[in-house]
């Protein structure tokens, strides 16, 4: 049964008493939101891929190597007309059939290696930046100098907003017209992102600012503090005479009272 199928079934059962159950998800700033349906369909799609290579790492090695072949022809067909998900999926088989016991180095590089790129390509296709990065990393770990594992990097770095990162890996392929490109649409997408981070504070500062450290706002608040001192005192003489009159009238009206006729 699927994530979704199962989040399904249980708000239908929790349903008479009234309780609804929510699935949430970490977001890259450590806070979490609410999983959607397309959360579902990763989680469910990296479950199924998890329980399909442990079937194929449980076949006989002649089965196993003979399948890892027929994955890789089949994944490069499917990255070929685009069928980025089912590409992965059958890139995954293929690895899940490499046999690194007899020829190592010659094996990773004639084989992991293009399945490592090209799932990050699919990867990056599917707007999956993370998983592209992580399979960027393993291509780049058998040849630092990939050119295309370098440039998916860099792609996926910016997507994620983690610019310096894409800067410097973008930067260590020379002479490279796309290279170049990506580099430029990451500095702009920086500029604007320092942009919108001054911006933003600044209207913080200017909505929660209580003046400290202002001379302007120190000197009005000492004007404001003047003039509610000033009302006080008016308030108060305004009482006070009052309250002289009323008392001069009530001492009238009683000797007027007492005195003879």
């Amino acid at each position: 049964m699927s994530y979704a199928q199962v989040m399904a079934s249980l708000n239908e059962t929790s349903a008479a008493s009234g309780v609804e159950v929510e699935v949430k998800k970490r977001a890259p700033d450590g806070s979490y939101v609410p999983a959607d349906g397309r959360d579902f369909a990763t989680a469910d799609f990296d479950a199924e891929l998890e329980a399909a290579v442990k079937a194929v790492q449980r076949l006989p090695r002649d089965e196993r190597l003979a399948y890892g072949v027929a994955m890789r022809v089949e994944g490069n067909a499917q990255f070929a007309r685009g069928a980025h998900a089912d590409a992965i999926r059958t890139y995954a088989l293929a690895m899940a059939g490499l046999d690194l016991t007899e020829e190592r180095e010659a094996t990773l590089r004639s084989v992991a290696l293009p399945l490592w790129a090209n799932s990050a390509a699919s990867y990056l296709a599917l707007r999956r930046p993370r998983e592209c990065v992580r399979c960027c990393d393993e291509a780049l770990r058998i040849d630092g100098g990939h050119v295309k594992a370098r440039l998916r990097k860099g792609a996926a770095l910016l997507a994620l907003d983690r610019y310096d990162e894409a800067l410097a890996c973008l930067g260590a392929i020379e002479s490279n017209r796309e290279a170049a490109a990506l580099m430029r649409k990451t500095r702009a997408a920086q500029r604007r992102a320092t942009r919108m981070e001054a911006a933003y504070g600044k209207c913080l500062r200017a909505a929660f600012s209580d003046g400290l450290g202002d001379a302007r706002s120190q000197a009005a608040r000492a004007a404001a503090a003047r003039d509610w001192a000033l009302v006080a005192w008016v308030s108060f003489c305004v009482v006070v005479v009052g309250s002289y009159a009323l008392w001069g009238e009530a001492l009238v009206r009683y000797l007027l009272a007492v005195a003879p006729v």
